[in-house]
């Protein structure tokens, strides 16, 4: 008669192997799989490092393209006043020399714009740079025009100026809608939503006219 402990060391070592194969499975498959997770984590943590400086990079090229965007301004109000006054000669004098001084500050903060572009393109993209440097392009055609008036001692056409700020709007749109999706603030979040000047405007007028007298 056979003992029921001829096939039971058999059947344990057996037993034991095959937990051993699958308990080994299973570490090897977990440490696989715990690298491949290390490994990730590394690189969404080096694609967020990389957006934040991305992001600071768009944000040093607006700030240099305001800064021109607002010397331009200056120097149109500058230049608009040339020809306004013919018998005051020290006045006249003034008004060229805040005319060029204008002119010279507008120069610089284009010649910084198109530096802010060699510096950061790597991070702003070849896309970005361009639509950028298509509008510096727009800045340096106005301050043209700006020292044409100045030679001539005259202010500029309205309508001149007129269709050089639109294009220079149209090419700052253009700019605009060149930054990536994640560089863009929320549409839909009011925090980030900007209130229309001119809504704002029309509102305090609404007030004035209203308070008591």
């Amino acid at each position: 008669m056979a003992s029921p402990w001829d096939d039971f060391w058999p059947k344990f070592l057996l037993t034991v192997v095959d937990k051993v194969i699958l308990g080994g499975a299973f570490a090897l498959a977990t440490y696989f799989l715990q690298k491949r997770l290390e490994v990730f984590k590394r690189d969404q943590a080096h694609a967020s490092e990389l957006a934040k400086s991305r992001i600071a990079a768009y944000h040093r090229v607006f700030a240099a393209e305001s800064g021109t965007e607002f010397a331009l301004t200056l120097a149109w109000s500058a230049v608009g006043l040339l020809g306004t006054t013919r018998t005051d000669v020290r006045a006249v004098a003034e008004q060229r020399q805040e005319a060029v001084r204008r002119m010279d500050d507008l120069q610089k903060r284009i010649d910084g714009f198109q530096g802010s572009l060699g510096t950061e393109r790597y991070l702003i993209g070849d896309n970005f740079a361009r639509a950028a440097l298509v509008l510096n392009g727009e800045f340096t055609q106005a301050m043209r025009f700006i020292q044409h008036c100045i030679e001539r001692d005259e202010a500029p056409d309205k309508v001149a100026v007129d269709r050089r700020s639109q294009a220079i709007h149209h090419a700052r749109r253009a700019l605009m809608l060149c930054l990536p999706p994640f560089a863009r603030a929320p549409a839909e979040d009011l925090q980030f939503s900007e209130p229309d000047v001119d809504d704002i405007y029309a509102g305090l007028t609404t007030r004035v006219h209203q308070a008591p007298k």
